[in-house]
């Protein structure tokens, strides 16, 4: 049997769509799509795993052998398929690296040529002196992380690709399985949209809820489904199925993925329609009574246009388990599905996607990891008070009541007998198992719509556009208290503890939308260059909504009071609980008696508001004030805080290379980017108790002048490659990072916030490194060192309040706010290695060290137990006299390291695989991850030190004799060890307690696939 191509080179990679079938037939595919010359000898029968994707020549044909027991050689210049050990003659491999649409092909490029039909007897074929085997052979990636299709081997860029086929193989199905597959990559929880998001090296970004500022700090890491960059991380690969591959991005990625991309960036790759009929059907059951239906299915319409369709749904019990009464936390129940459209020719290529996503399950939640103080009944009085706590009546005279006053129930994640305030997590183990009474509850659901298309021009010029549109609303409600009190139908104190019990519900909505058009050039010549134009906008809101579920009891208008009394000195927490007819002797007004919610808004709030314009940059004026009493009846208290953004990007770039010899390229880039932020209402409402009667108050508060900004910045990058030998590269990069500047924020916690805008940050990467194929090609070995130079690293901290926002009633000189910084630093080194030691046996896995250094700076650590405190005078606001207040010192940083950033980080990958003859074929896999001690903010404090933790996978998999059907059970976690996502420290001081993300604990579970044959 012969299948005949046209002539062609073996240099440039082919798109291979080849189903699971008879391989005789599968070989005529191969041979018509290669445009070869292949003969099928009579004794070659059998099946082949079939092929999809980018691989030049000598892979696919190795990939389609894989498993049938069959080898290949030449014959003159034809390609030669028999049962017997046939010769591979010495593959002609070009050293000179091709122009860069064509970079793939020189990794594995042979010189096989098309030749006629004649046939060959398999006496004829020559022995090799070293049959090469698919198990013992590197499968390298083709990849787009600069925008083109080459070898991962061909990029100089620090980063980690893992194909479908890998991502499978590992199991891995989120994105707390892929952090541990990859150097250098930390996820933080982003349910409420708090702590660092997503890290590369120790470069995150904190998020909306984080104090509730910052909802416009731009990303560290970009991400992108398809090249179509998005704003936030929800719902873009869910569950990680049907994708073509994703990859990780180490380093300023700024000249091609633009000011998001300071510390690198993550691409998810879709799989997309093909003209071959193709189906998977994969299932998933967990002992957490889980269960995950997974569908993908796919082929040709007509001749020029095909579809593929997948979807999914993931439902099952917690794996946060709740001994409270509000059931388990960490739930799934998500269902997504995407349907494609493709439209191809010889020059044109147009893919149409939509993908939706669901969640209504219940969310993962933090977990409390301190004991709290249960003895007192009032705490987190001013630093340096000495006076009594509470009055004859119990009521707090300092401080505030504390919820945990005799409460009796277990914290059950805190292992037994640790003391009071200190970290649970240094008396022994942790467990993610929390006790509370409100159930976690989830709907949210992103829409997206995304457009690719590519265009041939000319033989050497392409042309690409992307488009996406996304519709996205995250929404989570969880209880606020983290304890399993209800609240009592009345009284304040049941049972001896206080009657607190409180939801918190967060609301994240954004609409965003991009275009990006690229001009490419494939020249034969030694310059190539992509130029392009981008556009992105987004709008978004963060919002939150905190319900207490408790009788206050009457006149306690202490939260709302002290926030304007700045809360620090004790005459104004004295008057914490006011009474009807309670006077207040207003300086410098005339004493204003308080009968009515409208008194105090008119009397009291009004007047103060236009006192401290006075003394500084006006805030706001008293028309730009809200106010309104909404005499509710119900039980509920409420806290609302509403955040809203615009921000618009455009961006032009040029990047290109030029080859000066075939062992030496040069390449280099320039990116302009501008961008537009318009601030909205930063707006909270707090209810508070009056009278006995629950009062809405709403205070609009407009971050100070300006109310927009524009921020641009010209970025790049320069490098240089030395490949000495194909399959060998060596090269050194010199890249720039931006992220823009944003808005300081009042946020209702401080009369004066700093109004001036944050200054863009920027930083300069130093990158050396090697990647290539050694030991016959069996070895895979990638290493770099790395070194960043930041200018105006943007750092939220609790700091001095400049001199120009400061007035004589400030309680504190203090305030949180983002500054910029000089002098800090990153620096570190990785290594990645895949060894197929023998035909059974392979091994992966990586290590990476990092370190770094905040420069100058000083700032409050709240969680600091031994913090040192200073005293402060200002005036009175209710008489004029001065008063003498304490707060905490703020702490020198410099030299401390980044957040988020161990400084060890390794996994290995053991794999064995072996044919059961009949039965098929098995293969076993454990892979050990290692993640190191990290700190969980800047203060580096050693009492609040994540300490170190590994988890340990173990997998096996049986694959049927005709490829289509595998039965895959695992362990994930198999020592059950709990580590720590993310850290929310506090001072026992303070009277709160530590908050924590915890990693899952041990799950079993069984995966079944099947892949029908057409």
């Amino acid at each position: 049997m012969v299948a005949r191509g046209k002539s062609d080179s073996f240099a440039a990679v082919r798109q291979f769509d080849i189903e699971p079938q008879e391989i005789a037939r599968a070989l005529l595919q191969y041979g018509e799509q290669a445009g070869l010359t292949v003969m099928v000898h009579g004794d070659a029968s059998g099946d082949s795993p079939g092929l999809h994707g980018a691989y030049t020549a000598a892979e696919a044909l190795e990939a389609l052998l894989a498993g049938t027991g069959l080898e290949y050689g030449t014959r003159g210049d034809a390609i030669i398929v028999t049962r017997v050990v046939a010769e591979v003659k010495p593959a002609v491999r070009e050293v000179r690296k091709p122009s860069l649409l064509r970079r793939v092909g020189a990794v594995l490029a042979t010189a096989l040529f098309a030749a006629s039909g004649a046939t060959a007897s398999a006496e004829e074929v020559e022995t090799p002196d070293e049959p090469k085997s698919e198990a013992r052979i590197i499968e390298t990636v083709i990849v787009t992380a600069e925008k083109r299709e080459e070898s991962i081997l061909d990029v100089p860029i620090s980063m980690t690709a893992l194909s479908g086929d890998k991502l499978e193989a590992l199991g891995l199905t989120n994105a707390f399985d892929l952090e541990q597959q990859v150097p250098g990559l930390q996820f933080g929880d982003d349910n409420e949209q708090k702590g660092n998001g997503t890290v590369i090296r120790g470069i995150g970004t904190f998020r909306g809820g984080n104090s509730q500022v910052n909802v416009d700090r731009d990303l560290a890491v970009s991400t992108s489904v398809d090249d179509v960059f998005t704003f936030a991380g929800y719902g873009l690969a869910p569950q990680l199925f049907d994708l073509e591959r994703v990859e990780i991005l180490r380093g300023p990625q700024g000249t091609m993925r633009g000011r998001n991309a300071i510390a690198g960036a993550i691409n998810y790759y879709t799989k997309k329609p093909t003209d071959e009929w193709d189906a998977l059907i994969q299932t998933e059951f967990t002992d957490q009574f889980s269960q995950r239906y997974n569908v993908a299915f796919g082929g040709p319409l007509t001749e020029q246009l095909s579809f593929r369709i997948s979807g999914g749904y993931h439902e099952g019990d917690g794996a946060q388990e709740n001994i409270g009464l509000g059931g388990d936390y960490d739930a799934p129940d998500q269902i997504s599905y995407s349907p494609q459209l493709r439209f191809k020719t010889e020059r044109v290529d147009i893919n149409l996607r939509h993908a939706n996503v669901r969640d209504q399950g219940a969310p993962r939640t933090q977990i409390r990891i301190t004991e709290p103080d249960r003895v007192s009944r009032c705490i987190g009085a001013p630093p340096g008070y000495e006076g009594p706590l509470e009055d004859e009546n119990g009521n707090c005279i300092a401080g505030s009541r504390n919820r945990h006053y005799l409460y009796d129930e277990p914290f059950p994640a805190i292992p037994a007998n640790c003391p009071e305030g200190v970290p649970g997590f240094k008396c022994g183990d942790l467990k993610n198992v929390l006790n509370v009474n409100a159930p976690g509850i989830t709907d949210s659901e992103r829409d997206t719509w995304m457009l690719n298309a590519a265009f041939d021009v000319t033989d050497s010029l392409s042309l690409k556009y992307s488009y996406g549109k996304s519709d996205v609303v995250q929404k989570t409600s969880r209880d606020q208290d983290n304890t399993n009190v209800v609240a009592p139908e009345e009284g304040d104190f049941v049972g001896g503890h206080n009657g607190v019990d409180s939801r918190i519900h967060t609301v994240f909505p954004y609409d965003e939308f991009t275009h990006e058009l690229q001009l490419f050039s494939d020249s034969d010549g030694p310059f190539n260059f992509i130029a392009g134009a981008f556009y992105y906008e987004n709008e978004n809101a963060w919002s939150t909504e905190v319900e207490n579920f408790a009788d206050r009891g009457i006149g306690d208008l202490g939260n709302f009071n002290r926030r304007f009394s700045r809360g620090a000195d004790a005459e104004a927490a004295a008057l914490g609980t006011i009474q009807p007819g309670q006077v207040f002797g207003f300086f410098p007004f005339a004493p204003v008696e308080v009968s009515n919610c409208q008194d105090f808004l008119e009397g009291v709030l009004l007047p103060f508001i236009e006192l401290i314009n006075s003394f500084s940059t006006p805030i706001r004026t008293t028309s730009e004030i809200t106010t309104g009493c909404d005499q509710r009846t119900d039980h509920t208290l409420g806290l609302t805080q509403d955040l809203l953004v615009y921000t618009e990007t455009r961006a032009a770039f040029l990047t290109g290379d030029y080859r000066l010899n075939d062992e030496w390229l040069i390449s280099g880039g320039l990116r302009y980017s501008e961008d537009y932020k318009e601030k909205g209402i930063n707006r909270i409402s707090r209810a508070v108790w009056f009278l006995g009667v629950p009062v809405y108050s709403t205070l609009n508060h407009f971050a100070l002048p300006p109310s927009d900004g524009t921020w641009s910045r010209t970025i790049g990058h320069l490098g240089v490659e030395y490949t000495p030998e194909p399959d060998r590269l060596i090269y050194g990069r010199v890249s720039t990072g931006y992220r823009s500047g944003g808005f300081n924020y009042d946020d209702g916690n401080e009369i004066a916030n700093p109004g001036n805008l944050i200054k863009s940050e920027k930083n300069v990467s130093y990158e050396v490194g090697f990647k290539g194929l050694y030991n016959d090609r069996r070895l895979l070995l990638a290493a770099a060192a790395f070194y960043y130079d930041f200018d105006d690293y943007q750092v939220l901290a609790t700091q001095q309040i400049p001199e120009e926002y400061l007035t004589p009633f400030h309680g504190s000189p203090l305030t949180e706010f983002t500054d910029n910084i000089s002098g800090s630093s990153i620096w570190g080194a990785e290594a990645e290695f895949e060894y197929h030691a023998s035909e059974l046996w392979r091994l992966s896995g990586y290590y990476a060290y990092q370190n770094s250094e905040i420069g100058a700076h000083s700032s409050v650590v709240r969680a600091d137990p031994n913090a040192e405190i200073g005293t402060w005078e200002h005036l009175s606001i209710f008489d004029g006299g001065m008063v003498t207040s304490f707060y905490t010192l703020p702490t020198i940083l410099a030299g401390n390291q980044l957040p988020m950033q161990p400084n060890h980080k390794a996994a290995m990958t053991a794999t064995y695989s072996t044919t059961l003859q009949e039965f098929g074929s098995l293969q076993l896999s454990s892979t050990l991850s290692y993640t190191g001690s990290r700190f969980p903010d800047i203060g580096n404090l050693d009492y609040w030190e994540m300490p170190a933790y590994s988890r340990w996978d173990l997998r096996g998999t049986w694959t049927s004799p005709s490829n289509a059907w595998t039965v895959t059970p695992y362990v994930q976690n198999a020592l059950d060890e709990i580590g720590l996502i993310e850290v929310l420290p506090e001072a026992p001081r303070t009277g709160g307690t530590a908050m924590a993300t915890l990693t899952e604990p041990r799950q079993f579970g069984v995966q079944v696939r099947w892949r029908p044959s057409f």
